[in-house]
């Protein structure tokens, strides 16, 4: 969600490559080929070519062996990660809530 006056910040390029990572989310198994991922967001080739191995060389992207694309391990574990702080978060909060809510006689 942004505010009207952070418009001037949005950055095309940034913008495409959070795209094609949502594109590429639950496609685990079969990955998508570049040109799909082109014509679903109506890129040019060579930008999603340079983007693809820009999320490669960050470890969020791989290519499978029949040169389809899909979510890389490191993203996967970024999530991992992110669930694990939430039910550790989730575990401090029944805590006190088992404190709070003792019958205090």
């Amino acid at each position: 969600m942004t505010d009207q006056s952070d418009t001037y910040r949005i950055n095309d390029a940034q913008q495409r490559i959070a795209k094609i990572m949502t594109l590429l989310a639950g496609r685990e198994a079969e990955g998508l080929p570049q040109g799909a991922i082109c014509k679903a967001g109506k890129w040019a080739g060579s930008k999603v070519h340079n983007d693809l191995r820009n999320l490669r060389e960050a470890g969020l992207v791989e290519r499978l062996g029949n040169g389809n694309w899909r979510l890389g391990p490191k993203l996967v574990q970024i999530a991992i990660s992110h669930q694990t702080g939430l039910a550790r978060l989730r575990q401090q909060l029944d805590e006190i809530e088992q404190r709070y809510s003792r019958n205090p006689h």
